[in-house]
Formats: structure tokens, C-alpha cells, sequence
């Protein structure tokens, strides 16, 4: 009599040794607070507006300096947002659009190439802390590699 082979629910995973290893993105551009979920109800759109050209443009000015290889999708996003002293920092709910357009510039300039949609994003995970050095703040990517 032969015992029934049972199927391995992680034979379809590569080995850890296998998987590349995560990409750190650092963008050291802190996000104004006008562009959270809540403010944007009750702010000015011009200034939402300037606010958001703004932060695209110093997120894709940094991402051009540096170079870094692309990031084939499917990926998980570790997004830690570091605030400078004095800031106070958001509900965890608001740091989706704080960082939206820090994502955005990520994929414009094909550090995504899948783009962010569901099927190349498949896990978002957010964090935040305080840091008392200036230079230190900004948002930090931890981009991995995920099966297909």
C-alpha cells in the first residue's frame, strides 16, 4: 500500500537564496501635510495643487540622480515615512496620500516598470517614526521581489 502524496503548499516559492534581495529606496523629500486624505477637504486647491507639482518634481529630481536598476513587478512595498522633529505625525490612514506621489515618481522613472496597479503591487505595508537629523528625513522604500 502506498501513502498518498500530500501537496506542498510552498513548493511553488523559490528558496530565500533564490529571491534577490530587497531594494532600499531613500526619497528625502518629507511630504507637506496638505496633501493628506484630510486636509484636502478642507484646504485650498491651489496651494494642494503647488504642493503636489512640488513634490513630484523633487521626488523625480532625486530618483534621476541617483541610478537604480528596475524592479520587475510583482513587488511588496515596505514605505517608512520619517518625520523631522517639530512635525507631528499623521494617522496611520493618511500616509497613502502623503506618499502617493513619491510612488508615482518611482514608476515614472522606471524603478517600477510594472507601474503600481494591483497586479504589480501586491503587498503595501506603513510605518513611521521621528529623526532628530534632518537629512534623515524623508521616505524610505524597501521594494521586494515577489513569486509571480
Amino acid at each position: 500500500m502506498t501513502t498518498p502524496k500530500v501537496a506542498d503548499p510552498l513548493a511553488d516559492f523559490a528558496p530565500f537564496g533564490e529571491m534577490p534581495p530587497p531594494v532600499r529606496v531613500f526619497i528625502p523629500v518629507v511630504p507637506p501635510s496638505s496633501l493628506s486624505t484630510n486636509a484636502r477637504r478642507r484646504g485650498n486647491w491651489r496651494e494642494q495643487s503647488r504642493d503636489t507639482a512640488d513634490v513630484l518634481a523633487d521626488c523625480l529630481m532625486t530618483l534621476k540622480v541617483v541610478a537604480i536598476d528596475p524592479v520587475p513587478g510583482p513587488v511588496s512595498l515596505d514605505i517608512l515615512v520619517c518625520w523631522p522633529t517639530g512635525r507631528r505625525r499623521p494617522d496611520v490612514d493618511a500616509l497613502g496620500s502623503l506618499t502617493k506621489h513619491h510612488l508615482d515618481a518611482l514608476v515614472q522613472t522606471g524603478v517600477l516598470p510594472a507601474g503600481d496597479g494591483p497586479d504589480a503591487v501586491v503587498r503595501v505595508a506603513y510605518r513611521q517614526t521621528k529623526v532628530k537629523d534632518p537629512d534623515a528625513a524623508g521616505v524610505v522604500f524597501t521594494i521586494t521581489k515577489e513569486q509571480p
